[in-house]
């Protein structure tokens, strides 16, 4: 079932591209921008223990890892050791198994290191949120009585 939504999916992202490409003769086709050039570059540090964590999270979450396992060429142990303190995995019979209700990739954002968010109340009269602000942008965009 689910392969059939995608499936249908796909299709109707191509039935819309063809549609917007006949309609704009002589501009650069949509799905050649979609599918030959990326639309941001990405750079991560390998080294970062916090992207570390969350990968380790969701790769275990969709498989257990094994004692000794490796992600990529890091030693992981310490990391499984420190999700199992959490009471986010459980090793049993040489495996971690994920443990937790909540899906680890909620937690993840392609975008910053943190899916933490600062909100900006405005206490004057009547409290009430007027903006939201992500962890990473925080540090520039906000400070006291901004």
């Amino acid at each position: 079932m689910e392969a059939e939504r995608q499936a249908q999916l796909r299709g109707e992202v191509f039935e819309v591209l063809d549609h917007i490409e006949k309609g704009q003769p002589g501009k650069t086709a949509p799905s050649f921008y979609f599918f030959t050039k990326s639309p941001e570059k990405a750079l991560i540090n390998p080294d970062n223990l916090s992207i570390l964590v969350s990968h380790v999270e969701c790769a275990a979450f969709e498989l257990p890892f094994g004692d000794g396992e490796t992600f990529g060429k890091i030693d992981i142990a310490g990391v499984l050791k420190f999700l199992e303190e959490e009471k986010l995995l459980h090793h049993s019979q040489d495996k971690w198994y994920w443990t937790s209700d909540a899906y680890p990739a909620d937690g993840v954002s392609l975008r910053s290191i943190s899916s933490d968010n600062f909100v900006v109340v405005d206490a004057t009269d009547e409290t009430k949120a007027i903006a939201e602000v992500d962890f990473t942008s925080a540090l520039t965009t906000l400070h006291p009585k901004a």
